[in-house]
Parts: structure tokens; C-alpha cells; sequence
């Protein structure tokens, strides 16, 4: 599965991006993974999957 940091100084679509701090977070994890974000500022943050192959949930937690 593929999920995308997004974050944006207001609640549009458009806006949404990922940011300097997520660029190259990445895990070949099967079972689940910590990544850190550091120095992520926004109003908005939102986790986009990109793709996902067998297994049928995600679970997304952001702290902060």
C-alpha cells in the first residue's frame, strides 16, 4: 500500500500537497509502520492512499 502526507493552509482540494518534511517517507512494511514527519506546519492534514493490494483497511493516526 502507498499512502501520501497531504497538508494545507485551508480546508480546499486544490490546496492539499505534500509537504518538505513528508517528500520521501516511504516503508516496505506489511504489518504496520511508524514514520515521522518533522518540521510539518498546517492547518489541515490529511493521509491520501495511493494504492493498496490485498487487505481490505487502512488505518491512518497523526499525532501532534
Amino acid at each position: 500500500m502507498s499512502v501520501q502526507l497531504q497538508t494545507a493552509m485551508n480546508e480546499v482540494d486544490a490546496q492539499y500537497a505534500v509537504p518538505a518534511g513528508a517528500a520521501n517517507m516511504g516503508s516496505t512494511l506489511n504489518t504496520g509502520d511508524n514514520l515521522v514527519a518533522a518540521g510539518v506546519r498546517a492547518n489541515f492534514v490529511r493521509a491520501k492512499v495511493i494504492s493498496i493490494t490485498g487487505g481490505s483497511g487502512v488505518t491512518v493516526q497523526i499525532l501532534g
